[in-house]
């Protein structure tokens, strides 16, 4: 496959064309970003994203431990988009309980 993303266009209801690009069924099947585990794996010692979130919001949005795990996540196979999800969920935590 040359790339993993497909463009399409579309015509809104006023008129407008817009663009998007869609993930193949085959790509976003094999690369799941919220299933994937980071760690939890003895020879690593990392802990997944979930475990790292949920000590982030059990331990009240500590900066410091938000920091941590950004750190963390950013020694995985995948620093961006693990990052990305932590920061996702921690946000819509925080947000949830403004």
């Amino acid at each position: 496959m040359l790339c993993k993303y497909r463009t399409s266009q579309f015509t809104d209801s006023l008129g407008a064309r817009k663009a998007f690009e869609s993930v193949p069924k085959e790509i976003s099947e094999r690369f799941d970003l919220f299933d994937r585990q980071v760690g939890n794996n003895p020879n690593t010692g990392m802990q997944s994203i979930k475990d790292l979130s949920d000590e982030v919001i059990r331990g009240g949005f500590d900066p410091l431990a938000i920091g941590k795990s950004i750190i963390a996540l950013a020694s995985s196979g995948r620093p961006i988009e693990d990052s990305v999800a932590f920061v996702a969920i921690v946000t819509k935590a925080m947000g949830a309980r403004n």
